[in-house]
């Protein structure tokens, strides 16, 4: 008897023993993640808690934070545990990444009951299996059938099967481009439903934002229009994908979420994909184009040279480099033989970033002597020679391809108000000429044709021309219908290219058209759902919106300057502001902050999906930007002058439409 007792002891107390130890899951199985940084390495259950150990992976010298809201969530009932402890570094405290870009801490949390078959760890990493069998997480890497039969079939409604030719008479050619393509190992949970592409028309500087529909399989399309062909890039949670496209083209794009895991770790560069499968009549194309090795600029090294280098030293290090990279992109082209259009885009893109160097050169060295820094440097106070700017001669500025290029739209903006050409306030006496009278703008641009000219040595191009153009909605809107007609009448004679003449009369009918509009409704549809949610409870009000984000300068410049104007008309029986911004352009913590500070009424933190739709319908790629509404919800202005709000106010209220 006794020695029965003594083993049923033994065994009492073996068990007990090994009941005790913990158990371990090594690098347990997940369904998906949403960083590239935290990595669940192990999980440990003791009696009482549940230890989770978090490898991360990031940049050396920068650093990441944990606090007591990085709960796991029972991924069935939702159910969140909190952390009771930590070890390896501190709650809210920053973690600096060493030299390796490794690190290891341990979140201690409760007991977690024992029916728990998965976890989350807070939105990074979704159902974390909690069983000892699992096996490290294997990708899945084929596409379905399903997936693979929707692109055929998309791609296949495309009847042009050729790349245009840029030399041809069918550049300028609108039409609506096609964007089609899938996310390998997209999870709706990921928690978001859309991307962007920011396209617009250079010709007239307007922006066309789009979005992009993600459905829950993995599959995205977006339908946007081109007026010609297009080098640009869309955005999917933040990263960047570029693409070549054209009018009436149908490109479908396959990406694959683990590259997204990448450039979220990589951010201190603008991670470009590199796994992506192009499909259609531009695949080549768009193969050649992502091969091709890039190089970013260097913001500070750039910095840099303007502070210290002198006008004409500083061009000839950009001219230089500018003679290397074309070197090597010939090199590149006679072992990797391009097409002809991947060969003349890139070519551009190379010549327009340096062009653009130069223009930004001297407009950073004229911020620096403005805001008075760095004021024992003498070096920003020499002039600009003459002929600084003769790279200009240089260009192809009569060629329809550099429009394709992405870096066309930083260029033209920079080229039409470039020193030589902003003469027009200096030389013109608005006494003698007023402003609203054709003459005055007139003369501006015989000015500017004079300089273009004798001084820059300009022949008549299309660059220059584009330049009126961009210019004709502004000047437009100093005159009467009368007096634009007979500006664009006059304007107009020189301008050769008939697309650009075409596009000049539709800027000028939509100013003046036959039946005038006062305001216009939203089109039905997504976009116009979310923005009515939102000013629904205001009807009966005129309604200035400003979208703008804690993260965007001239933004809070802007609230802040008109906080005395918001307190003048509080209350106002007749009008009021709203204010829009996103979850991903305003933490929680910023926004709040600036709403008490600036004691703002009527703001909306939006998802980042349902701003995206916005940027469409109001057709804005920057902020801050200006709309207004009628007491009927139709819109008044989607380019309203904030800046000169009291004038603008008095024109709105006189108006018997808009109340």
């Amino acid at each position: 008897m006794k020695k029965t007792n003594s083993v049923l002891l033994f065994l009492f107390i073996s068990i007990s023993i090994f009941a005790s130890k913990p158990k371990v899951i090594e690098n347990p199985s997940y369904e998906v993640k949403s960083s590239g940084i935290y990595n669940v390495s192990k999980i440990e259950f003791t009696d009482s808690t549940t230890r989770i150990s978090i490898h991360n992976t990031f940049l050396p010298s920068w650093w990441v934070e944990f606090s007591k809201n990085d709960s796991i969530i029972d991924s069935k009932t939702k159910k969140s545990y909190k952390p009771i402890a930590i070890e390896g570094t501190e709650f809210n405290k920053k973690l600096w990444m060493p030299k390796s870009g490794d690190s290891t801490i341990v979140l201690i949390y409760p007991k977690l009951d024992e029916s728990i078959a998965k976890i989350d760890f807070g939105k990074y990493i979704l159902g974390i299996s909690l069983k000892e069998s699992a096996n490290s997480t294997k990708k899945n890497t084929k596409i379905s059938s399903q997936i693979t039969n929707w692109l055929d079939s998309k791609l296949k409604e495309d009847v042009k099967t050729k790349p245009i030719d840029f030399n041809s008479s069918l550049f300028f050619n609108p039409d609506t481009a096609h964007l089609i393509g899938y996310i390998k190992g997209y999870d709706p949970r990921l928690n978001f439903l859309t991307g962007i592409i920011f396209t617009g028309n250079e010709l007239t500087n307007e922006d066309y934002p789009t979005v992009i529909r993600i459905y829950p399989d993995g599959r995205f399309e977006a339908n946007f229009p081109l007026a010609h062909p297009m080098y640009s890039y869309f955005v999917i949670n933040n990263s960047l994908t570029q693409f070549y496209i054209e009018p009436g083209q149908t490109l479908s794009v396959i990406l694959d979420w683990d590259e997204f895991l990448i450039a979220d770790r990589l951010r201190n560069i603008r991670y470009q994909m590199k796994g992506i499968v192009f499909g259609g009549a531009l695949a080549k194309i768009n193969n050649e184009l992502e091969k091709y090795p890039k190089e970013e600029l260097n913001y500070n090294e750039f910095q840099k040279k303007v502070a210290t280098l002198s006008p004409d030293d500083f061009k000839k290090d950009q001219l230089l480099a500018l003679t290397q990279n074309n070197k090597k992109l010939e090199t590149y082209a006679k072992v990797n033989p391009l097409t002809t259009q991947t060969f003349t885009i890139l070519k551009n893109e190379i010549l327009l970033k340096s062009s653009t160097n130069l223009f930004d050169y001297v407009n950073n060295r004229a911020y620096m002597l403005m805001s008075k820094k760095d004021t024992a440097n003498k070096i920003i106070e020499l002039p600009i020679p003459d002929d600084y700017y003769n790279f200009l001669k240089e260009m192809p500025l009569n060629d329809n391809s550099l429009l394709v290029s992405g870096n066309y739209s930083s260029f033209i903006n920079r080229f039409e108000f470039c020193g030589p050409l902003n003469v027009r306030s200096k030389r013109i006496n608005r006494e003698a000429v007023p402003i609203e009278d054709y003459n005055y703008w007139l003369e501006g641009w015989r000015l500017k044709d004079s300089v273009a000219q004798n001084v820059l040595g300009l022949k008549l191009n299309l660059t220059y021309d584009i330049a009126k153009i961009r210019s004709l909605k502004f000047s437009l809107n100093q005159m009467s219908k009368t007096s634009g007609l007979e500006y664009w009448d006059s304007l107009k004679v020189e301008i050769k290219n008939p697309f650009l003449i075409k596009t000049g009369n539709d800027i000028l009918l939509k100013k003046f058209p036959e039946n005038s509009i006062a305001s216009y409704e939203l089109p039905t549809g997504a976009a116009t759902d979310v923005f009515k949610k939102i000013i629904d409870p205001f009807k009966g009000k005129i309604l200035f919106i400003d979208f703008w984000a804690t993260t965007c300068g001239p933004c809070v410049a802007g609230i802040k300057g008109r906080k005395a104007t918001r307190e003048k008309y509080k209350d106002n029986p007749d009008f009021d502001f709203i204010f829009i911004t996103d979850e991903g352009s305003s933490d929680l913590e910023s926004y709040n902050k600036m709403v008490v500070e600036q004691e703002l009424k009527n703001t909306f933190r939006i998802s980042k999906d349902d701003f995206y739709y916005l940027r469409e319908l109001f057709k804005f790629n920057g902020i801050p930007h200006y709309t207004t509404i009628d007491k009927n919800g139709k819109v008044i202005s989607n380019d309203f002058n904030m800046y000169n709000f009291e004038f603008e106010l008095t024109k709105i209220l006189s108006n018997k439409n808009a109340r």
